[in-house]
Formats: structure tokens, C-alpha cells, sequence
């Protein structure tokens, strides 16, 4: 019989989650916070066949936990989140969970997203395999051209022109000095700390990488 262990620091969502899978005839067992989460998997490494995994622990995030986790084992996890920007859920999927889902959610449904990957596990893929990486951004070069027209002109007619080509670093230079805020999310560039609802996540410096990219592109956009 398939064990599953659900990570919550919300007693009744841990409860909701519990009773609909044993219905289903899945050992459940439960933890409300990350670092004994992590204990337990790493105690027992086969013990669990899948995990469902709250982001926002008390702890440290379910990123951090997910990150911990994807150290020792290749265990499916499931994030379960009251967050749903797109930028969320790709730093979720990036640290290395297999699927995500965001509150308020129908148990059902999380149900339902259980037994497909349990299928998959059982039709002989083994493992299910990590997201594969995101493609590294091109290097890009932008030229720009500037007319530059005095307001005060002593010599009719004259008009000054200035050709200026400028790199990506040259032109973000001053946003590379200067922390990047977008909605929720804040990135001190200068020390590379990255802070969710005012709580630091830790992230790789692939991860890292990838979420400036995200949000340098935001900006421009």
C-alpha cells in the first residue's frame, strides 16, 4: 500500500488531505513543519511514495524543503500553495517539485493528480524525472540612437545627432545596483538574497538566475 506524506502547517487542511486519500486506500501520514518533514523522509528514504507539500511552512519555505529533499531522493512532491503567480510557481517547480497546485483546492482534484503519477510510477517510469531546465536567455545587444536638440540654439537650423550603442549590462547597470521589487518578490542584486512576502527564500545560483532573468524581462515588458 502506497504511503503519502503531507506537509501542512494547517491542522485542517492536513485532516481534509488525510481523510479523502485513505478513502482511496493511501497510508497517510502528516507533519506541520518542514525541518521534521525532512527528518522523517531521511530517516525512512523508501518509506514514502509521495510527498504533498505546503509552501509556506513556519520553519523555512517548502522550497527550502523541497531543495533538502531533492539532495537524498527523487520522491514526487506535490506543491500546495495559497500562491498563484506564474513567477511562484516556476521557483516551486524549479527547486525541484513535480506538480503544483494553489489554494483554496478540491480535494478531488488533488486526488486525482495523485493516482496519475502513482499510475506513471507504476507503468514503468520509475522516478519521476525533475522539470527539465529552463533555456538560457540569449546574450542581447540593443542599439539604440539618440537625437540630442539643444533648447537654446544660436545657429539656426543646426540639429546634433549622436549614434550610442549600449550593451544589456550597460543599460541595466543602474537596476543591478538598485533592488528589484515586482508585486511580492524582492531581489537585492548586490548580495543576491531573493525575499518572498518579506520571508528570504534560498535559491541555487541557477535558480537565482532564472527568477532575475523573469523579472528583468517584466520590467521591460
Amino acid at each position: 500500500m502506497e504511503k503519502i506524506l503531507v506537509i501542512d502547517d494547517d491542522e485542517a487542511i492536513r485532516k481534509l488531505i488525510k481523510d479523502f486519500l485513505q478513502k482511496e486506500d493511501y497510508t497517510v501520514e502528516t507533519a506541520k513543519n518542514g525541518r521534521s518533514a525532512v527528518q522523517m523522509v531521511s530517516d525512512s528514504p523508501e518509506a514514502y511514495q509521495l510527498i504533498v507539500l505546503d509552501l509556506m511552512l513556519p520553519d523555512f519555505s517548502g522550497i527550502e524543503v523541497c531543495r533538502q529533499l531533492r539532495k537524498f531522493s527523487e520522491i514526487p512532491i506535490i506543491m500546495l500553495t495559497a500562491k498563484s503567480e506564474d513567477i511562484d510557481k516556476i521557483i516551486g517547480l524549479e527547486s525541484g517539485a513535480d506538480d503544483y497546485m494553489t489554494k483554496p483546492f478540491n480535494p478531488k482534484e488533488l486526488v486525482a493528480r495523485i493516482k496519475a503519477i502513482m499510475r506513471r510510477i507504476s507503468a514503468g517510469e520509475g522516478k519521476i524525472k525533475k522539470p527539465a531546465a529552463l533555456p538560457k536567455p540569449p546574450e542581447e545587444i540593443i542599439n539604440l540612437t539618440y537625437r540630442i536638440i539643444p533648447r537654446e540654439i544660436k545657429l539656426p537650423e543646426k540639429i546634433f545627432h549622436q549614434e550610442i550603442k549600449l550593451t544589456l549590462p550597460a543599460i541595466t547597470k543602474k537596476m543591478q545596483e538598485e533592488p528589484i521589487i515586482i508585486k511580492k518578490i524582492k531581489i537585492n542584486p548586490g548580495s543576491r538574497k531573493v525575499w518572498l512576502d518579506g520571508e528570504e527564500i534560498k535559491l541555487t545560483n541557477k535558480e537565482y538566475n532564472i527568477l532575475v532573468y523573469f523579472m528583468k524581462t517584466e520590467i521591460r515588458s
